[in-house]
């Protein structure tokens, strides 16, 4: 007996089970957190859309920030916001228009990051 094409890619295309990045985030090191954040303030957002760590941290300290709305937050919160709305239409101009928010998001967090060093 022969495998089938659809055998084949079920074998061959197996992942690594899923990285739980909730868990990943809160057990981050305060030296790790801050490597992560110098790396986020320069980074575009094709360097932060392909790296997996950057993109987590980008996701879930922003949203902290936006939750926590420390001073110098609130743009990151407002479009934040924005975001929220936007999350599961699939409708392809909103896909465009969620793609523009993250980017804008990313740039107001990076200025937020280089506004509060200590954040």
């Amino acid at each position: 007996m022969q495998a089938t094409p659809t055998q084949v890619q079920r074998s061959v295309g197996r992942r690594e089970p899923a990285r739980d990045w909730i868990a990943w985030y809160e057990d981050l090191a305060e030296a790790e957190r801050r490597e992560i954040r110098a790396r986020l303030l320069t980074a575009s957002y094709d360097e932060v859309k392909s790296d997996a760590e950057l993109r987590n941290y980008f996701f879930f300290h922003s949203e902290d920030v936006a939750h926590e709305r420390p001073p110098g937050g609130e743009r990151v919160a407002e479009i934040h916001a924005v975001l929220s709305h936007l999350r599961g239409n699939d409708d392809p101009s909103t896909v465009e228009q969620r793609r523009k928010a993250v980017a804008f998001l990313l740039a107001e967090y990076q200025a937020f990051l280089r506004d509060n060093p200590w954040a």
